[in-house]
């Protein structure tokens, strides 16, 4: 929450990669590198009476990714949402965003961390709000080991990936 001494009445977007303040540019291709601003978070406000509170429209998905297998590395993580749009070009209506433009149903994460057996591997992916409750999700796992790659892919029946939420994925 925020407070001007003297603003008049009006809407504050929170947006590093739109094109307009009101048009959030979920990327496909993300990376832990960059804040989650840079990977396409956007957030809105309207201030009245001089305050506002900043509301974060976009959604989160958060992975606790571990592993047992020794000197492991994962290169990426990849959603598949099964044809629906959660990254791409989408305005800012007031409530919601509206249809997307240059729209993705995959979304990769570039890590290139070594995993450990502890929960201390999060990471974060920035999507486009979607009711994925009805479809599968695929999530695949790019991992490096002893120089060789392998995927592990993980199903996910129904979720709804709501704005200012966070999914967590194990």
């Amino acid at each position: 929450s925020f407070t001007f001494a003297s603003e008049p009445e009006s809407t504050i977007y929170y947006n590093m990669t739109g094109s307009s303040a009101n048009e959030a540019n979920v990327p496909a291709e993300q990376s832990i590198a960059n804040n989650l601003g840079q990977n396409g978070d956007f957030g809105y406000a309207t201030v009245e009476n001089g305050s506002f509170t900043l509301e974060h429209a976009t959604a989160y998905l958060w992975f606790n990714t571990t592993t047992t297998i020794d000197n492991a590395t994962l290169k990426t993580i990849t959603i598949n949402a099964d044809g629906v749009n959660i990254a791409g070009k989408a305005t800012w209506s007031g409530s919601s965003f509206g249809a997307v433009s240059e729209g993705k149903s995959e979304v990769t994460l570039t890590v290139n961390q070594p995993l450990s057996s502890t929960n201390g591997n999060v990471w974060a992916m920035v999507v486009l709000p979607a009711d994925l409750s009805d479809k599968n999700i695929k999530v695949t796992y790019e991992l490096s080991i002893g120089g060789n790659t392998k995927y592990h892919i993980q199903t996910l029946n129904g979720k709804n990936i709501e704005a200012r939420k966070t999914q967590k994925i194990s």
